[in-house]
Parts: C-alpha cells; structure tokens; sequence
C-alpha cells in the first residue's frame, strides 16, 4: 500500500512541477513580465493581499515591466486607457465579470450578470439625479450638522479624537437613513450600531474570502471552521435587514420619500420590479458602498490637508472667501464655488482610494479578444490598476 501511496504523491508533484514549467515558458501569455513566484504558485499573490501589499507590489511592477504585467497563469494587469476602454467600455461585446455568488446567494448590482444589472441600475438611478439629490440636501445638511455639533463638543474639552470614527458615524447614519428609511444613530449615541459594526467587520475579512473565492475547495474549509458565533452575528444581521426593509416598505408614512428605498420600488408591478430578496440585498450593497468608502475619502483629504498646510490654508481660504455664513454653502453654491475644494477631493481619490481593488473582467471564449492592441486568449482575468504614476503629471505630490 505504502508504495502506491509513494507513487501517487510523486505523480502529483511531478504534475505540478511540469504544469507550472508550462505556465512558465509555454503558455500563451509567457512573454509578458511576470513575477515567476505567482506563476508557479499562484496562492502566493493571495498571501500579498492578505498581507495587505497586493496592491503596492502590483504598482510597483508596473513600474518596472510597463503597463501590461502578467499576474498569474491566466490574468494579466493593464494600465493604459485604451485597456480601460477595451474591458469596461462600449461598442463591442461585454467581457463577463469574474462571477461571485453573494453570502445570501442573492446578486445584487455589483454581482449581478449584464440583464439584471440593467434592471438594477434602472431601479437605482432615479435616486441619483440631480434633482433627487436637491431633494436629499436637506436630510444630508442634517447629519452634516450634528457632526459638526459633535465635533465643537469635544473641541472645548481640548481632547484628542478619532475623526475614522466621526466620519462612518455619519456616512453610515446618512446613507442607513436613505437607504432603510432609518438612521443608525450611531452619531446621537457616539457609538457604532452593531450593524454596521459587522459591515466593518466583513471590510477587514475581505481579503480571506477572497482567497477563497479563487480556491473553493478552501472556502468550504473556512466556512466550516466558522464559529457558530460567527454564524449567529450573520443570521441576526441579514434579519435586521430584512425586517428594517419590509418596515421602510410597508411604512405608509414613508410612501413618496425621496430616497434610496421609495427609487428602487418605483417598478413594483413592473416587468422590472425588485422582489423582496433583491430589495434586501441591493440595499445592502447601498449602504456599505455609500458609506464606508465615503468616510475613507474623507479620513483621506483630512490627512493629506493635514500633512499640507499650504494646501490647507489655501482650501480654508477659499472657503472663507466665497462664504460669510454657514447656510450659504449649499450643493450647488460649493460646486460652483469652491474648485480649489473639489480638486482636493478629486486628488485624494486619487492618492487615497477608498476602493483600492479591481473590478475584473475575463475574456470571451473563442478567438482571442484585443486589449490594448494585444490578442489575450480565452478566460484570461482582466483586472485594470488605474493608479498607475505614469498617467499623472506629478503621481507622488
């Protein structure tokens, strides 16, 4: 028995040797730059991420090998704009996203296949317009003056504060109150909800499920070895959502408020209406991408404005100039008004991006499909790096 044992296992290491000697120097994408490690063993670009360098360590290859960079046996790294077009663009066959099934085995907007993405969309964009957006001001101006209420509070007392924390208190409570029809009040109580606690919580663990995406085998594992509290603190977040969803619907009250909710139920009995799941779990995806990536903007700017006060006496100043009183400053006054504000915005986006990942796409079967004047084969992952520092005049300034 033993030696069939030995042969078995020395079958399979001569198998990987051979297939990764392949991937190497015989693949269809061997002449593009690679780094040989994640090639041969491709769970060692998954170990960079849990280590929280993947992304530095892909820029920096792209600074060494140019804008196209091999990333693993079947997925290549691009930088140029026209890839950008060729991936994501118009006018020629979408390339079909990197499929992920949702935790609740519900697809929302992100996850979603082109057709109800559509549909999603559709649903959505209403709440997006710029006169939706006038009639949100007033529910947005709400919040913005607590925290600044708050923030006065602990300025008397001269104490030192988290401002990460100030900041998804309030994202969290405005866009919670458009979304759900409710605030989490996490600015009134000075503490963070238990919902959105675990919204944080799911951010940090990111990175390990999405090793486990590539690895299903291994995903199971991770599951299983899910405590069962673990597994409660789901069950009872995805219950609070379904209850606080039903609540905001069935809330006569509510019923022609501008929002989130009263957009996405304006096709009920429509060809294009959202049942109660998709309801659910789009309305998750809201909250979590309206708020947590909006705070880290702002924690963002904050910092950078903090570390240049040039920049920041400049940004005050114009503030201050175009504004003698507070109630002045409304959306469409700071948008015409304060550029010099908008381009400081649009620079920590830049520096400080509060989705630092990739949307990948993977290429068609069949004939090869051109990215970036290249052929790139069949089921080739296509992430595309946008902060590469050779699009931007001064990329470290």
């Amino acid at each position: 028995m033993l030696p069939i044992l030995t042969i078995a296992a020395g079958c399979y290491v001569l198998y990987t040797i051979l297939i990764a000697i392949y991937h190497l120097y015989w693949n269809s994408l061997a002449h593009i730059p690679c780094r040989k490690t994640w090639v041969i063993f491709p769970i060692s670009k998954q170990i960079a991420s849990l280590r929280g360098k993947l992304d530095s360590e892909i820029r920096q290859m792209h600074l060494d090998h140019g804008p196209i960079i091999r990333l693993g046996p079947r997925e290549l790294s691009f930088t140029t704009a026209q890839a950008w077009a060729d991936i994501y663009g118009f006018g020629h066959p979408q390339l079909p996203k990197t499929r992920r099934s949702p935790l609740n085995e519900v697809h929302n907007i992100i996850s979603a296949d082109d057709a109800n993405h559509a549909r999603f969309r559709k649903a959505m964009s209403h709440a997006f317009s710029e006169k939706a957006l006038r009639d949100q001001e007033i529910l947005m101006t709400r919040y913005i003056d607590l925290l600044i209420e708050k923030l006065g509070d602990i300025a008397v007392t001269g104490l030192k504060t988290d401002m990460v924390k100030w900041y998804n208190y309030t994202t969290f409570d405005l866009i919670g109150d458009l979304a759900f029809g409710q605030s989490f009040e996490c600015l009134v109580n000075s503490q963070t909800h238990f919902w959105v606690e675990n919204i944080l919580r799911f951010v940090r663990t990111g990175a390990l499920l999405r090793v486990g995406y590539e690895y299903p085998n291994l995903l199971r594992i991770i599951q299983l070895f899910m405590s069962s509290k673990s597994r409660e603190i789901r069950k009872a977040q995805f219950a609070w959502t379904k209850e606080t969803v039903l609540n905001r619907i069935n809330n006569k009250n509510l019923q022609g408020r501008k929002d989130f909710m009263e957009s996405m139920l304006r096709y009920k009995g429509h060809e294009l209406e959202l049942n109660e799941s998709e309801l659910i779990s789009n309305s998750n995806i809201l909250v979590l991408a309206g708020s947590e990536t909006t705070a880290t903007l702002l924690c963002g700017v904050t910092y950078y404005l903090s570390k240049n006060y040039r920049i920041l006496k400049r940004a005050t100043d114009e503030v201050r100039a175009q504004f003698e009183h507070e109630e002045e400053i409304t959306f469409t006054t700071a948008t015409a008004k304060l550029p010099y504000m908008l381009a400081c915005l649009n620079e920590a986006l830049r520096r400080y991006p509060p989705f630092p990942g990739t949307m990948t796409r993977t290429t068609l079967a069949g004939d090869p499909t051109t990215i970036s004047g290249i052929d790139v084969p069949a089921y080739v992952s296509l992430p595309h790096s946008g902060g590469n520092g050779s699009s931007f005049t001064s990329p470290t300034c």
